[in-house]
């Protein structure tokens, strides 16, 4: 709801077969029951957050609310291969853009934040937004390659396991 906090927590592993990019893990938007689609940016139908493999190998967690004036992106950097990382997304929700947070912890350490934008990206979700593990990537957003997931927890109001040392203002608001 409108200002809770939302720890989202889980391991991947990229094997041999992990895809040269594409989007690995998302919280997509829905809104009045019923999926909404891609298909018209920033009126609450694309994915809220998510967490993109580049083709350079490097990794992206995005607040995403219009491609061309909202998106926000926090490179994490590369992550290893054929063993598990831990990583950690917290969402502070909020239509509020000066309340709306997004916190990113890898294998426990602080890897940034991003602010300064709703999080919950339209009145149409009310927010909904349902967790989507896969990967997606090409033309039609079809599965490409594989990643492992493993210990996945939702949590709220927590600063999670997998976090060394969360931000105590974000937690706080």
């Amino acid at each position: 709801a409108e200002g809770e906090t939302v720890i989202y927590d889980f391991s991947l592993r990229l094997g041999n077969d992990a895809p040269e990019s594409g989007v690995l893990w998302q919280l997509f938007s829905y809104g009045g029951g019923k999926q909404l689609g891609y298909a018209t940016p920033g009126d609450g139908t694309d994915p809220t957050v998510w967490l993109y493999k580049r083709p350079d190998g490097t990794f992206t967690v995005s607040n995403f609310y219009d491609e061309a004036t909202q998106k926000q992106i926090l490179n994490i950097g590369a992550l290893p291969t054929n063993e598990f990382v831990k990583i950690t997304v917290g969402v502070h929700w909020s239509l509020d853009p000066a309340k709306g947070r997004v916190d990113v912890w890898v294998n426990g350490d602080p890897a940034g934040s991003l602010t300064g934008r709703p999080t919950i990206i339209s009145p149409l979700t009310k927010p909904n937004a349902e967790m989507h593990i896969g990967t997606y990537g090409g033309n039609d957003y079809e599965a490409v390659g594989a990643v492992d997931f493993d210990d996945v927890v939702v949590v709220r109001e927590t600063a999670g396991r997998n976090c060394a040392e969360p931000a105590a203002e974000f937690f706080n608001e």
